[in-house]
């Protein structure tokens, strides 16, 4: 559609929808003119906004400011830091040979199911509930993990230790189901269609900034 090829659009809409009970692909037509008349829409407000409209008024920059903080505050988790220094982190903790590197590849493969379950659920819960379940979920386990490593690096008492380890575990199964992906979603989806792109650029720009922050001080 967005290179005037309607005949193909609609064609394929028509085999998409295909229904035995639908003689005339009424839902395929259907959709083929809401789509029309979206990218017609898309293309006259696009024809009337400039480069910094997400600049332009007060509710816009409203979300580019909730956006800056979103990303922020996902880079000030420590997940990063995590990911980079986990193998220290479990050496200290006593674990030696190979299952350090072997625990960060385990704790790095754990967040493929968060995010299979995060793709599953997020309509049925929303995106903020989310979030606010994975910012909770978060912030005990860093509070016990900053406590456990406190008391128990380098030491030689076994549970605590691998109580340390337990909360780094709880860190990335609340980080991959709530916050990783929805992060994204809510990010592009408070803005309207037009500055979608603006919007999400600033989001990434500031997620960047934030993770050039982390890494510069999380040796």
């Amino acid at each position: 559609m967005q290179r005037g090829r309607f005949d193909e659009a609609e064609a394929v809409l028509k085999r998409l929808h295909f229904r035995k009970t639908e003689e005339h692909h009424e839902t395929a037509i259907k959709e083929f003119y809401q789509l029309k008349r979206q990218l017609e829409y898309d293309r006259a407000i696009k024809a009337t906004i400039s480069r910094f409209e997400i600049f332009k008024t007060a509710p816009n920059r409203k979300r580019a400011l909730i956006v800056t903080i979103m990303m922020w505050f996902n880079m000030f988790t420590g997940v990063l830091i995590i990911a980079n220094y986990a193998v220290i982190l479990f050496t200290q903790l006593g674990i030696s040979g190979y299952m350090p590197l072997l625990l960060l590849a385990l704790w790095t493969t754990a967040s493929f199911p968060g995010n299979c379950f995060t793709a599953l659920f997020i309509d049925k819960f929303g995106r903020r509930k989310f979030m606010l379940i994975g910012a909770c979920g978060i912030l005990v386990s860093l509070v016990c993990e900053c406590a456990l490593q406190a008391v128990y690096t380098g030491g030689t008492n076994k549970a605590g230790q691998r109580a340390a380890i337990f909360f780094i575990y709880f860190f990335i199964l609340f980080w991959s189901s709530c916050f990783d992906a929805t992060q994204y979603l809510y990010m592009s989806e408070i803005f309207p269609t037009e500055i979608r792109g603006q919007g999400t650029a600033v989001g990434m720009f500031n997620q960047f900034a934030a993770q050039i922050i982390i890494l510069v001080a999380g040796p």
